[in-house]
């Protein structure tokens, strides 16, 4: 402690060490150069910087885990770190170390002290060789208690130890948790398992740049609250899912470059009806949630249990378990995939506008655009034009929608005016629908009517 102490005290004076690379100026004068090397042993001198500076392995990125002596600040190490840094050497070293002598310095300490925080987690307890992993799923969530989630639990888990320990595994398998009543818990089983490390942002499958950022950044990616996709939509996230890396450019990279996955995805609907398909689906295995009574919900359940889930998957992982279903469950996957499938998008989209959708407080002097905007807020959808939810605050009412007609159901569900193209049938379909919903009836008294403001009245059918 004395030499350490020694060594602080005598870094502290602005006089050279023996240890800096010098130059001679005139008149032979000393001159501390400016160097990665010269600015490494200046960071030798002091033990927060040496032992607090670290890398992380996952998601690739320098931290600050101690206060270092320009800043108390701890966290990722940014520009404003650098320049900081620079200043503090300037002052007590009397040299100015270049920018880039910083980042050289400061990345080789980093990778000395390299860490990899879910690989810590993992590898935090040993597993006590109580079998939980397969029974994941049905003792969390109250699943059915049979081979098929038993295996999808076991297939999951060790394709996320695949993805964490293996530097590019291709894994295709999303379980589909469906609440059969709500408040299970089934986002909070996703979470629980790598908090730090978890996702349900809305995911794009590749068209916004920062799908790539959450996906490098997390280790469990959660599609929330599926709906029922189209076959075009299923095959975008289909190719989306199987690839086992993604090329882009990072910020301020110049050039892109390719990043193997080291997450798995799970997804989670409260709707039966998710897939639209006319054949088998070999990524996507649903999971009834709710049919049993659980001990615990997920929230209240220790985090010993959590961990210990994570070591037996790595004992599976160390073992060579498969990361693929069985043929055995493949060939029962059609049949269950079948209760699953929406056989009409369109109606049940037109179905949830007539039945379920709930109005906002005003909704008669809201113009058909904030109309929309509502709808689609409490549908759980992205707005229009990329608008905040903040955007548009409510009160909301337990009144469903009482007046409508077949374009304006048009407009609030598929964004398609009368004056569009596109979906030529849809409004047709509107109008059958409503003809033969006994909960709604055309309008007579008045005939014509306004549906929103700034809106022209027209025909429209009114609830019974």
């Amino acid at each position: 402690m004395k030499d350490y102490q020694n060594k602080l005290s005598q870094a502290a004076q602005p006089a050279f060490a023996p240890a800096f690379r010098t130059r001679k100026g005139r008149g032979d004068k000393e001159y501390v150069i400016s160097s990665p090397y010269n600015v490494g042993k200046v960071f030798e001198f002091y033990e927060n910087i040496f032992t607090g500076i670290k890398y992380n392995e996952f998601e690739k990125t320098i931290e600050i885990t101690k206060a270092v002596p320009w800043s108390k600040e701890k966290g990722l190490w940014t520009n404003e770190q650098t320049s900081l840094c620079i200043a503090f050497i300037d002052e007590k070293y009397r040299f100015t170390p270049r920018k880039e002598h910083i980042e050289v310095a400061i990345t080789a300490l980093a990778k000395k002290n390299t860490y990899h925080p879910i690989k810590q987690r993992i590898e935090s307890q040993k597993w006590d060789g109580k079998a939980r992993g397969e029974r994941y799923f049905i003792d969390l969530l109250g699943c059915a208690d049979n081979s098929y989630n038993r295996e999808i639990a076991k297939v999951w888990l060790t394709g996320l130890m695949a993805r964490i320990y293996l530097r590019k595994v291709k894994f295709e398998v999303v379980p589909i948790l469906i609440d059969k009543r709500q408040g299970t818990g089934k986002s909070t089983v996703t979470k629980r398992l790598l908090p730090n490390y978890h996702t349900d942002s809305e995911i794009k499958f590749g068209k916004n740049d920062s799908d790539y950022q959450k996906i490098q950044a997390n280790a469990i990616i959660e599609l929330g609250e599926l709906k029922g996709m189209s076959k075009t939509e299923i095959e975008t996230v289909k190719s989306f899912i199987s690839s086992d890396s993604d090329t882009y450019r990072e910020p301020y990279e110049r050039k892109a470059t390719p990043h193997p996955r080291h997450c798995v995805f799970i997804g989670t609907a409260n709707k039966k009806s998710f897939l639209k398909d006319s054949g088998t689906e070999r990524r996507f295995f649903p999971i009834e949630c709710g049919i049993n009574d659980v001990e615990k919900h997920p929230m209240e359940v220790e985090e010993d249990y959590f961990l210990q889930v994570l070591a037996e998957a790595k004992v599976w992982f160390n073992n060579y378990e498969p990361l693929t279903p069985s043929k055995e469950l493949m060939n029962q996957l059609a049949d269950i995939q079948e209760d699953y499938k929406v056989e009409d998008v369109d109606k049940e989209i037109i179905d949830q506008l007539l039945n379920e959708f709930q109005i906002v407080e005003g909704w008669d002097g809201l113009s058909q655009y904030e109309q929309r905007q509502y709808v689609l807020k409490q549908l759980g959808e992205p707005l229009d034009n990329a608008q905040s939810y903040s955007d548009y605050p409510s009160t909301q009412t337990d009144c469903l929608l009482q007046v409508t007609s077949p374009n304006h159901i048009a407009y609030l569900g598929f964004n398609q005016k009368p004056t569009q193209g596109g979906k030529a049938l849809i409004s047709q379909k509107i109008r059958d629908h409503l003809d033969n919903d006994d909960g709604w009836k055309k309008g007579e008294n008045p005939s014509r009517k306004r549906l929103f403001k700034g809106g022209t009245p027209v025909s429209y059918y009114e609830r019974v």
